[in-house]
């Protein structure tokens, strides 16, 4: 029995669809009595994530569309492994899928899942699972889909399920130490945007940046820093960010797994999304959850927006309080063990 998962990664796209295919693929691998096989476009930031991965890798050319902040299914990029390997299912995480594409493989009488989609091709699938997105009228949904949605199946490390990783100490009365990711690509620089908005706020004590493989303005992020009130510091690529979250007071995140990782560890957080509209959708959902603060698109507020809602939230113990347990009852850390289980779920049947 075999499973094949379709995912890319890299600069402008972020990383997090190659996170998300590592965690559920290892899973797999360990529950056995299944082949799983990876097809990425072979490019340097899915070269670097995936070089220890415990499955098979097939590597496709690299991608042509290097300016689109999504990554977009086509079938013709697996039509030769479809053939040749005949998978029992085809997992396709590349977000909004067009049915035309869908349609040549679930013609063959394989199942499809796909993730966060909202193209129309998601109406051919056997399951859908949305964690960054919602699907706007689940009733409209074909009775051939199953729709798994929310927080249950948001698939982060294994160290994000333990108890151990919540922020267990009160709330201070003023949060000095932020941390600040804005996705593995950040391509249109909200780091940059949000170091200058956080530089003249001298009641902050250290800001620490993360950024990923694919991130390309760090020049210009130090020529910020070099200015700022506060000490700060640059990491590139950390292995884990939960002692950074739980050793931090305040987030400033964009991204959509880091957007739930904070509400896990009970960080309370500023969202500042990427020009993509799940980040843009997904923020807008926390903030209605009173999880977070969120003003608007990283790309449409300006850095005095961003300050102004900093100076206000890290002043403010109560509301910071309110956030924090309100984030850490969205997710429980154990979505990689559902989403595997029910992708295993199409091959037994």
């Amino acid at each position: 029995m075999r499973i094949l998962y379709r995912a890319d990664g890299g600069h402008p796209i972020g990383t997090g669809h190659l996170f998300r295919a590592l965690r559920i693929l290892d899973r797999i691998t360990q529950l056995g009595g299944v082949d799983v096989i990876l097809a990425v476009s072979d490019e340097a930031a899915p070269r670097k994530i995936l070089q220890n991965a415990s499955f098979k890798i097939e590597w496709l050319p690299p991608r042509t569309d290097l300016e689109s902040i999504k990554p977009h299914f086509k079938f013709d990029s697996i039509a030769n492994i479809v053939e040749e390997l005949r998978p029992d299912v085809v997992v396709v995480d590349m977000l909004d899928t067009d049915a035309s594409e869908i349609k040549q493989i679930t013609e063959k009488s394989i199942p499809v899942v796909t993730f966060d989609d909202r193209g129309d091709g998601r109406l051919l699938t056997s399951i859908l699972i949305n964690i960054l997105v919602e699907e706007p009228y689940p009733p409209a949904l074909p009775t051939s889909v199953r729709l798994l949605q929310g927080g249950p199946y948001v698939t982060l490390s294994d160290e994000f399920a333990d108890e151990s990783s919540v922020r267990i100490v009160p709330e201070p009365e003023l949060a000095k130490r932020i941390l600040v990711t804005m996705g593995g690509a950040d391509a249109v620089g909200l780091n940059c945007k949000v170091a200058e908005a956080l530089a003249p706020i001298r009641e902050i004590e250290r800001v620490e940046f993360v950024v990923g493989p694919a991130f390309q303005h760090q020049d210009q992020l130090i020529a910020i820093l070099e200015k700022a009130e506060w000490e700060s510091k640059i990491l590139r690529s950390a292995p884990s960010l939960l002692p950074h979250y739980k050793a931090a007071e305040f987030g400033i995140i964009a991204g959509g797994l880091a957007m739930y990782e904070v509400c896990r560890c009970g960080l309370p957080s500023l969202f500042v999304p990427q020009p993509i509209d799940h980040q843009i959708e997904l923020s807008e959902i926390m903030r209605r959850a009173g999880a977070v603060a969120y003003v608007g698109p990283g790309t449409e507020i300006t850095s005095k927006d961003i300050r102004d809602c900093v100076e206000s939230v890290i002043g403010d113990q109560l509301a910071r309080t309110s956030m924090a347990a309100n984030g850490v009852g969205i997710v429980d850390g154990r979505g990689t063990d559902r989403v595997a289980e029910s992708i295993l779920s199409l091959v037994k049947e």
